[in-house]
């Protein structure tokens, strides 16, 4: 009963965060399908609608020269738990269990004042939220095939416990951003006219951590370029 409760606070804490409201579940027993009394399987989705103001966002919208306007990550959020439970000791993974286990940072209310301001709105012109398959996956489905997204390496800083997955993993710099989010979690694809004042107006901390570049440009530049 309290890990339901406890389940059910966290889920209902979230959507207060983004202003929705939980209208339906169902709470399933199955005995004999999870092996211990100790594990539950959890399924969720979230239903929502895009305003006319913010319709123009998408591949469509970009724009060879847009800056990269990076959003810190919490930690790694939902994703790479395999190689992390791969690469890490039971004692390295207890001594950052903090850092790995950080609930996933929600950037609908950060968006959700940046919009506010219609200059920055329309200045916006792609959103990539980096979860499963990290820059690598996700920069190019928002950018689209005639694009590829040139990430400045150094331009955010890496919280240390994804320095300490790459060194255990003995994996690149390159290789980590196909699987876990490295400390950005949320990207936009901004017009250079509004970079400075979105970066104002959008609040925390927000990172310039690369640029928009048209494919045929750069001889082999494919997705996502790290210099």
């Amino acid at each position: 009963k309290k890990v339901f409760s406890d389940v059910l606070s966290g889920i209902n804490a979230a959507l207060d965060a983004v202003g929705g409201r939980l209208i339906g579940g169902e709470t399933a027993e199955l005995p004999g399908m999870l092996a211990s009394r100790d594990l539950f399987e959890l399924a969720g989705f979230a239903v929502g609608t895009v305003p006319k103001s913010l319709r123009h966002l998408g591949p469509k919208a970009v724009r060879e020269g847009d800056i990269l306007v990076g959003l810190p990550s919490s930690g790694p959020h939902a994703n790479g738990f395999s190689l992390i439970r791969k690469a890490l000791t039971p004692k390295e993974i207890a001594g950052s269990v903090k850092e790995i286990l950080a609930p996933t940072a929600l950037y609908h209310p950060q968006l959700k004042i940046l919009f506010r301001d219609a200059v920055c709105a329309r200045g916006v012109h792609a959103m990539a939220h980096i979860t499963g398959g990290g820059f690598q996956e996700k920069l190019p489905r928002a950018l689209g095939a005639d694009f590829a997204a040139v990430v400045h390496v150094g331009s955010w800083p890496v919280p240390e416990v994804f320095s300490l997955i790459q060194q255990r993993a003995r994996l690149d710099f390159q290789q980590m951003t196909g699987v876990l989010n490295m400390g950005i979690g949320f990207v936009l694809a901004v017009d250079p006219k509004v970079c400075r004042r979105l970066c104002h107006a959008i609040p925390g901390p927000v990172y310039l951590i690369g640029s928009v570049a048209r494919r045929g440009k750069w001889p082999g530049l494919a997705g996502v370029a790290l210099i």
